[in-house]
């Protein structure tokens, strides 16, 4: 579920594409913040594990087409973490 609005929707995809506007970028950094204290609320995770799940955001973001791919089911990460993770090359 976005918590964007449809009119912002359509200024982040013109981002996306490299096009210019007027955002307010205070405006996103202070979304993307309550998205995240919302997150560990949720997920009852400590406030002290905020550093690490924003540090994980920005390195996942960096590779936005692996980042839209990717799936991990509560039983994939389980049977992940016991029999660890394999690269077929």
């Amino acid at each position: 579920m976005s918590v964007l609005g449809e009119k912002d929707s359509a200024i982040v995809k013109q981002l996306d594409a490299g096009l210019k506007c007027s955002w307010n970028w205070s405006s996103l950094k202070l979304e993307g913040k309550a998205m995240v204290l919302g997150t560990l609320v949720e997920h009852s995770i400590p406030f002290s594990r905020a550093p690490v799940i924003v540090e994980l955001a920005q390195t996942l973001s960096l590779d936005k087409p692996a980042l839209q791919g990717m799936k991990l089911s509560r039983t994939t990460a389980s049977y992940k973490m016991i029999h660890g993770l394999v690269y077929a090359l």
